[in-house]
């Protein structure tokens, strides 16, 4: 489980990084050059902890009396689950965005019920 997690998270960095690429744009319009155009869904997300929305989301929680508290469990929660320190294995791979992109939606296919002979 751990190997799989620093793995995916591994590949999340280099693909959102353009694999170690110098070109002039963000590393959010190298990342999504890797995207084809036909693309059904693409998501990205801002892993940067210093970053503007996780200082947002810093400054909502310290609105509350147990916002502090809720951080630490939650990251405790994280560590232990995952069997990763947060501060050691996760968070020097954060930085760049990460996108996620499907290129189609798989349809369900129906299956009409049989009659049986006779009825």
């Amino acid at each position: 489980m751990k190997r799989a997690v620093v793995t995916l998270v591994a590949a999340a960095a280099l693909i959102a990084t353009g694999c170690g690429s110098k070109s002039s744009g963000s590393s959010l319009d190298t990342a999504l050059s890797y995207v084809p155009k036909n693309a059904a869904v693409v998501v990205a997300i801002d892993t940067n902890p210093d970053g503007d929305q996780w200082q947002q989301v810093d400054h909502l929680l310290g609105k509350f009396p147990f916002g502090g508290q809720v951080k630490q469990q939650v990251k405790a929660a994280f560590n232990a689950r995952a069997n990763l320190d947060y501060d050691k294995d996760i968070k020097p791979l954060l930085g760049n965005d990460m996108v996620y992109a499907s290129r189609r939606r798989r349809a369900r296919r129906r299956r009409r019920p049989t009659s049986s002979p006779g009825s």
